[in-house]
């Protein structure tokens, strides 16, 4: 079977094992309850918990507000078990928004509450959620060893859909592993267990999931036998999509077989029903597997016809990729070059209108100067002066974050333009895609004084991303958050730290020796979070000495952002630059220590 029905089908089960989500008069059902039920108890934050699980259909957002009300409330009354709950809902939040580490740390902070109330039912929730992320993350050990405690503390219950969904997923990380005998025992159990409980949907995974182990052992019998079954109830529900890819793996099984009439009159009803999806990718494979089998019969007419329209959906294939990837790449250029524009102009212009304004202020004060006594006037001219200093640097302040836009936007374009060059139509879709990313975390980021650390964590996290693929992997890097950090709380100035990881990328690991190295380091110091940027290159006199002639423009927008930024503040922003060298004294590579003051949200 091929790899489009093993998605297919973990898809397909994942919907039907999935708890079923209120629909909308359901939800009102429960935000009516919660408003008449204001006692502050543990009925409420069950209440609490059920409209967020409720709300994330609808609205990603919705349920994070209901969440945080739910965790304070139960923190409050000492109702572990809602703490618990809460943890998984939030871990659930953070997930559907991509946030794997904030996930990731819910997760195991509601893991530590359940274990500790042997909360065994809701514990099954947060492993469950745990095993996803890793698995989502590609470390298929993890997932596989969290996923077997699931197991373990269910292994003694009555068959369910959900006890079948354990052993199933359990199955789908040894397969990800190569953990071939293992995979086909996890995938037998849950067809047993589906069977026994009458679970029809999970017994057409569990089989279409076995005929792909099949299949890779060449075991093409048993394949063809569990497809038939997976096949008939797939048309039994409609489910044209897993109908056609049944057809087409049934096809390959019997090309295994050498029964290739029997392959041609599977994979033709697999291109009929493509053909009415337009599904051309998929086409494409099936108008080429055809035109193999009919090679295998010496239909060589034939052959050649399904080759020619293999090609053709190819190159279709292939120029709409093409010319919609340019279409993206020129709408999003012209896009963010004219809202650079208009940024730099409106700040311009700010700028200007303020500066009249003052202007104008002055003279209709000079008339009432005259009737207040000299100390009054000095006071009065010295505050007026104050606030438009204030003023003006915090227009400064926007109008520099501001130019640092165009500054990506050149580089990446670059990277973008290479990868077509390249004709890397794929890699090229990828990078634009978090470059998009980029930019509008870049562009949000942008118009605020303070942003909490996660998301300066997460603008990092996605601009070395970028930088890697634009540089082929050859550097990796690792960021290092203290525990008495709180990312989601503690608020820092924005697009401070970007800059130097950027030198270091540019031009300090470009001398390294090997595979480049980047580390960040970011520890709160009394009044200050301490950032430490740590590369492995020559240091800052080689890289001096080799790029004498080159200033960074956004190294020297930060360092003019500094100044503007520190005229304002009790707490001066620091910047130290340093060589690190061994015990011998030879150098290992560059140092950046930013030490910025850091609020609360």
């Amino acid at each position: 079977m091929p790899k489009n029905l093993a998605a297919i089908a973990l898809v397909s089960f994942l919907f039907f094992i999935s708890k079923v989500q209120a629909q909308s008069n359901e939800l009102d059902s429960i935000k009516a309850l919660l408003q008449s039920h204001q006692q502050q108890d543990t009925a409420r934050v069950k209440l609490l918990i059920d409209a967020a699980d409720a709300s994330i259909t609808t609205d990603i957002n919705a349920g994070l507000p209901l969440i945080q009300e739910a965790l304070e409330l139960s923190r409050a009354i000492s109702f572990e078990r809602g703490k618990g709950q809460a943890l998984n809902a939030l871990c659930t939040s953070y997930l559907l928004k991509g946030k794997l580490d904030s996930a990731l740390n819910a997760s195991s902070k509601a893991e530590k509450v359940l274990l500790a109330i042997s909360d065994r039912q809701n514990l099954t929730v947060t492993y469950g959620n745990m095993a996803r992320i890793y698995s989502i993350k590609g470390d298929h050990d993890k997932a596989l060893a969290i996923q077997l405690k699931n197991i373990d503390l269910i292994k003694d219950n009555p068959p369910s859909s959900k006890k079948a969904s354990f052993y199933f997923y359990a199955g789908k990380f040894c397969q990800a592993l190569g953990k071939i005998e293992e995979t086909k025992t996890y995938f037998e159990i849950a067809l047993g267990i589906a069977k026994s409980c009458d679970f029809d949907t999970g017994v057409a995974i569990a089989e279409s999931s076995l005929a792909t182990l099949y299949e890779q052992l060449e075991e093409y019998q048993e394949a063809i036998q569990m497809l038939n079954k997976s096949l008939a109830y797939y048309e039994s529900q409609g489910q044209s999509v897993n109908v056609a890819a049944s057809y087409m793996s049934l096809a390959k099984c019997y090309a295994g077989l050498e029964k290739y009439e029997q392959a041609i009159v599977k994979n033709t009803k697999a291109i009929t029903i493509y053909e009415s999806q337009k599904n051309l990718k998929t086409l494409r494979l099936a108008f080429e597997l055809q035109s193999q089998y009919l090679e295998n019969l010496d239909r060589y007419k034939e052959a050649n016809f399904y080759l020619k329209k293999y090609r053709a959906a190819q190159d279709s294939l292939f120029s709409t990729d093409k010319v919609k990837l340019i279409e993206e790449l020129h709408a999003k250029y012209e896009t963010e070059k004219k809202e650079a524009e208009i940024a730099a102009l409106s700040q311009t212009a700010i700028i200007q209108n303020l500066k009249l304004e003052q202007k104008n202020l002055a003279i209709s004060i000079a008339g009432v100067l005259v009737l207040l006594i000299g100390g009054l006037v000095f006071f009065v001219t010295r505050q007026k002066s104050l606030k438009s200093s204030q003023s003006q640097m915090e227009l400064e302040q926007r109008f520099l974050r501001s130019q640092l836009n165009p500054h990506f936007i050149s580089n990446a374009l670059l990277a973008v333009q290479n990868f077509m060059i390249k004709n890397q139509s794929e890699m090229a879709v990828t990078y634009l895609s978090k470059f998009s990313k980029l930019m509008r975390e870049t562009l949000e980021n942008s118009r605020k004084e303070f942003i909490p650390l996660e998301d300066e964590l997460a603008m990092l996290t996605n601009f070395m991303d970028v930088h890697k693929m634009r540089l082929n992997d050859t550097f990796e890097y690792e960021l290092h958050v203290s525990g008495d950090i709180d990312p989601e709380v503690d608020t820092i100035p924005p697009m401070f730290v970007q800059p130097f990881v950027e030198n270091a990328i540019e031009h300090g690991i470009s001398q390294a020796e090997g595979k480049g190295k980047i580390d960040l380091y970011f520890e709160k110091e009394e009044e200050y979070i301490s950032i430490v940027i740590k590369d492995n290159g020559g240091g800052y006199a080689q890289s001096n000495t080799q790029g004498k002639d080159h200033i960074s423009l956004s190294t020297i927008i930060i360092r003019e952002r500094m100044e503007i930024f520190n005229k304002t503040l009790k707490r001066k922003i620091q910047l130290i630059l340093a060589d690190v060298k061994s015990d011998d004294g030879k150098t290992l590579g560059a140092q950046v220590e930013l030490k910025v003051p850091f609020g609360y949200v």
